[in-house]
């Protein structure tokens, strides 16, 4: 919820006893903290999103091929993310790349809307719904791709990006 949470937390503060005798309050960046003290009277430790390079690393090699591009995202699979305009942009990207794949590794209630948008314009073959993956195998998801894609509409600093 991004800088919208402090004021939310204001407004419920009193019906929260729980938070208010918490130990601690953690927020991902020094922006939200700030807005935390301010709007809650209350120092959060500011702990940043952080990636494991001993998982997340890039392909030694570069296998990438100009005739085969594969552009993976990961995401939940919402009307928020954006992945309509994904798959939409693929009947220009197979004009250009005809052996192109888009690879959506994740799962939620929008995929049999973007399922049936795909086969609707004709790409359907060329998107690939992995679903969800354990997080042990998203590095290798994401080690297979040519091109990683966020198309979504609405995100503060997603981990995946980071990833």
């Amino acid at each position: 919820m991004g800088p919208f949470l402090p004021k939310l937390l204001r407004h419920f503060w009193a019906k929260l006893p729980y938070i208010k005798s918490a130990a601690g309050i953690v927020t991902l960046t020094y922006e939200i903290g700030m807005r935390v003290e301010n709007e809650l009277g209350r120092k959060p430790f500011v702990i940043p999103n952080g990636v494991d390079l001993e998982r997340f690393f890039p392909n030694d090699e570069n296998n990438s091929n100009i005739d085969g591009q594969t552009i993976v995202t990961l995401s939940r699979i919402d009307d928020k993310k954006g992945l309509e305009y994904a798959i939409m942009s693929m009947t220009q990207i197979l004009d250009v790349y005809p052996q192109a794949k888009l690879k959506i590794v994740g799962d939620g209630n929008h995929r049999s809307v973007l399922e049936k948008l795909s086969d609707e314009i004709g790409v359907a073959n060329s998107v690939e719904f992995v679903g969800s993956v354990p997080n042990m195998d998203v590095p290798n998801h994401l080690r297979d791709a040519d091109v990683f894609l966020l198309p979504t509409l609405f995100e503060g600093l997603p981990l995946t990006l980071l990833e």
